[in-house]
């Protein structure tokens, strides 16, 4: 993914926030799930389109390039 692409979606992922979500939470999981936290402070295991449609957005690259 271009560097550019990726610059775009965390704006995106930042002007959500000033709508009032209140947090970004980074998920290092590999198996195609997300975590949802509950308002009771737990953590649900949720698919990838079950994440997107609670409102839940979703970043993600398979590598980045560095800056030199």
């Amino acid at each position: 993914m271009k560097r550019e692409s990726i610059k775009k979606r965390v704006k995106q992922a930042e002007n959500r926030l000033e709508l009032g979500d209140n947090a970004i939470r980074v998920g290092w999981r590999h198996d195609g799930l997300c975590e949802w936290i509950l308002p009771d402070g737990t953590i649900e295991l949720i698919s990838e389109a079950e994440f997107k449609a609670r409102g839940g957005i979703l970043l993600s690259w398979d590598d980045i390039e560095r800056d030199q």
